[in-house]
Order: structure tokens, then sequence, then C-alpha cells
């Protein structure tokens, strides 16, 4: 099939860390058709998207099958000039990628309508003629995959191979203005802290978060950088009134190339399972992951990551009956609390120094060669 394929659409409707998840699955497409790719992504995720290898083209639309925050008006006149744009462009084939709790078929009908001759994506049902390439989605209840696996092998199925794929890396964003309110010389070490998420179930409670900083700050191994958008800095007020020498607060003052850099350029990081420790790991920075007990194909996945498992309360837990399902299967028996500072320092402090010691292992032996 790979070698009809000149024009490629791709379809990725989620948030930044699924995007990122996505890279090697669109390395893969780039390499193996050697024609033009495209991505067709929600705005969660479209500031990543310009750093990902092996994409042409990028289209950003608003879908209310997806959460957004986007006014639906004109509705139908929307959708019709989104399926134009995309006829017009006469794409040979269209992927689209999900996860085990999403179905394809709605989306299906974008490429369908736009007369896209081939349609791959997993689906639980039968899709009829809006799939041409049907994968029999049978997650989670025979397996589950991380979600790199699952891109890759939705891929594998299709006659493309995968074995080449490697891990998500990032591009080097582009340098934009300078941080300003005393941002600390990337010459003295920091550790990143990045409390923010998008859904309250992964939250980690704020107190929390301030006993990590405090135990960070009297072991003053190095400087602690708090980050996170305008939203993370109205609701964790009582983390950026926190004065001290060695903490610098830049909640509400990064645009994604300069978070970008802070990250790449930390010895470590704490956060929750949300984008930016995508982005920590495609950087191959030391992470330590607080990760509430869902969505288990999301898990850490660079050489330098851990994560430590914290219960989500009922109350909090999603209402997909497949998500339940997983829950009860995974998670019900077993009550876990929230990882304590001296945990996540320890781990994270040991994470940084096994990247240390293989930087050394590999010059030692690049020597000896």
């Amino acid at each position: 099939m790979k070698e009809q394929i000149k024009n490629t659409l791709i379809i990725r409707f989620d948030n930044l860390g699924d995007l990122i998840m996505l890279s090697p699955a669109i390395k893969i497409i780039k390499e193996q058709t050697r024609g033009k790719v495209t991505l067709l992504i929600s705005h969660q995720a479209a500031c990543v998207a310009p750093l990902l290898e092996g994409v042409d083209e990028i289209i950003v639309i608003e879908i209310p099958w997806i959460k957004n925050s986007a006014i639906q008006a004109n509705r139908f006149h929307n959708f019709q000039k989104t399926i134009e744009a995309i006829n017009h462009k006469n794409f040979d084939a269209c992927f689209i990628f999900t996860v085990y709790s999403q179905s394809p078929l709605t989306t299906a009908l974008l490429p369908w309508l736009a007369e896209i001759p081939i349609i791959a994506a997993y689906c639980r049902e039968n899709p009829y003629q809006l799939i041409t390439h049907w994968i029999v989605d049978e997650e989670p209840f025979t397996h589950i995959k991380h979600e790199l696996d699952r891109n890759l092998y939705l891929l594998k199925q299709l006659g493309f191979k995968i074995s080449s794929a490697g891990l998500p890396i990032l591009k080097t964003p582009p340098q934009g203005r300078k941080l300003e309110n005393g941002s600390p010389s990337l010459k003295k070490p920091y550790i990143i802290i990045h409390p923010g998420v998008s859904e309250t179930k992964r939250e980690y409670p704020t107190v929390l978060w301030k006993a990590i900083i405090e135990s960070l700050l009297k072991d003053n191994k190095y400087h602690i950088l708090l980050t996170g958008d305008q939203k993370d800095k109205d609701k964790y007020k009582s983390l950026n009134q926190i004065k001290r020498e060695n903490f610098h607060s830049k909640m509400g003052c990064t645009n994604l190339a300069q978070l970008c850099s802070l990250i790449s350029n930390s010895s470590g990081m704490i956060s929750v399972n949300t984008g930016p420790s995508h982005i920590a790991m495609s950087y191959n920075i030391p992470i330590v992951v607080l990760y509430a007990e869902t969505n288990p194909q999301h898990s850490p996945w660079s050489s330098f990551s851990k994560a430590l498992y914290f219960s989500t309360p009922k109350s909090k837990q999603s209402k997909n009956y497949i998500i339940q399902t997983v829950n009860q299967q995974l998670y019900s028996q077993l009550k876990r609390p929230h990882p304590t500072s001296g945990e996540i320092t320890k781990t994270l402090y040991k994470l940084i120094e096994d990247k240390k010691n293989s930087f050394e292992t590999k010059s030692t032996a690049q020597l000896k060669t």
C-alpha cells in the first residue's frame, strides 16, 4: 500500500503529549512513502507540531467531538469549509490515530467526505465504507499497548517496517524573546517543577508540591524553576509567592519555544502526567512523573524517566465506560497514597546521576576507540 502514497494526511485530535508520542509513526510514514506529510490537528497540540520531524504542512481545526473552548458558531459552514480544504489538497491516503477509549468514526467522516481513497484506522465497530483499511481494535479488552507501540503497530499491520522507529525526539525550538524578571543563568544547574495539568483527576495536591520545593531548596543542590501557563499561575498562587534566593517562578511568562528551551537545558524535572513531561522525555531530561492512576498507555517512556503512582478519587474519575472498565481491572484493588517529597527527590537525584554516569561511560568508550 505504501508504494501508492505520495501525499499523506495524518489526523490526531488530542493533546500535546499525544502528538509527541505520534512522532515516530510520522517519521516512518515520511521515510517510507517519500512523499508529503500533512498533519490535521486541534489547537491543543498546534504549538508543538512545528517541532516534529517529517511534517511538511499543518492544518489546525476545531471539532465538537473533542474537548475544546471554541465557540461553535456557523457549524455547518465551518465543517463544509474544512472538507473542501482537505479535498483540494488531493491526498492519496489518510491515517487516523486514536487511543483505545476514542472512536475514529466521527473523525473518519472528514477524509471520507473529502474523497480520500485510502483511510486507515483502528476501530472496534465495523466501519464499513468509512474506513478502507480497518485494523480491529482489541484494546483494552485483551491487552493494553503503550501509545507509542499502538501507533507503530497500526503501521505494521499496513505493511510498514517499524524497526527503525526509535523514540520521540523534538527539534530545537526557534529562539524567541529572552526571559525577563531575573531568569537564572543557564550555567547554573536547575530543576523544573511543573504542577499544572489539563484534567483535575491527574492533579497532585498543592500542599505536597510546596513540600517538594522546600525539600529541594533545603538540599541546596539546584536552583528551582516553577513553570506553567497563566491558568496555572492563578491556581498555584501559594507556590508563586515563595520568596527564596534559589527559587524562580516562570508561570505565565513562557511561550512554547521558551518552555522547551528551559526544559532542554535543565538538570531534571518533576511533573504530573501532562504535555511538558513528554517534552522533557523527548529531550532525554531526567524526570519524575507524578502519575495519577489513569491512562496506563501514557506512562513514561524515556531512558531517564520514572513514574510514581497515586490513586485518583472516584469523584474525579472518567465517565467514559471503557476507561472505567480499565480502572476497575487495574486500579480498584489497592489505594495508593501520594508519593512523599523525600521519595520524589531521591528518585530524581538517582535519575540525574544515572544520566551522568551513562554519559561518562559513553565518553570513555569513545576515547578507547
